[in-house]
């Protein structure tokens, strides 16, 4: 069990989340003037609703570091440690998000979280997809292309799910899907691993 929470770089994860709480609450209500180019105009983007990404390439980076040794000897399937170990570190920045956000410290929190959420679900996909160092780049890709296109002259376009308010319940329910088939991937990645070595 020690080793297999040291190949998960559990103190490293547990840093970057510690970090991440602690900018979430300073940036308060900063935000980015960012360009929208297919509306030809600036918008505010909350630097809260970005910051999500950071967290999420650390859990993409925690799990990726894969070890078939510790696999192949693991009397449990590492799939399930690796669920429940995204689901804490999850569970413990979505808290501490709306917890932020309740308290008045961090009025994006909510979207925030449910960024989170968005942002580790869809890593999770392209991981199973195409590997975990390129479902970072991808995920990260989707965020600056978001940023750069998602609001057009008629409003936010509905792919643009990072930008959209914390109250869009479909959006909410949408990122919540992405998780659940995230780590519904789990399995399929690592079966495409076992077989590759």
């Amino acid at each position: 069990m020690i080793w297999s929470l040291r190949v998960r770089r559990v103190g490293l994860l547990t840093s970057v989340l510690t970090a991440y709480v602690a900018v979430l609450w300073a940036v308060g209500e900063a935000s980015l003037p960012l360009p929208s180019f297919l509306s030809g105009m600036a918008f505010l983007v909350p630097v809260a609703d970005i910051l999500p990404l950071g967290l999420a390439v650390a859990v993409l980076f925690a799990i990726d570091n894969d070890d078939s040794r510790l696999a192949r000897l693991a009397s449990r399937p590492m799939w399930l440690l690796d669920s429940g170990y995204i689901l804490a570190v999850v569970i413990l920045a979505v808290g501490a998000s709306a917890a932020l956000a309740a308290i008045g410290l961090q009025p994006h929190g909510y979207a925030a979280g449910r960024n989170l959420v968005g942002f580790v679900g869809l890593s999770l996909v392209l991981r199973a997809a195409v590997g975990g160092r390129a479902a970072s780049g991808l995920v990260t890709a989707f965020v600056v292309v978001s940023l750069m296109f998602g609001a057009g002259s008629g409003g936010l376009h509905p792919w643009a799910w990072p930008l959209a308010p914390a109250d869009d319940a479909a959006v909410a329910f949408g990122v919540a899907v992405l998780m659940i088939i995230g780590l519904a991937s789990l399995p399929v990645q690592r079966a495409r691993l076992v077989i590759s070595q």
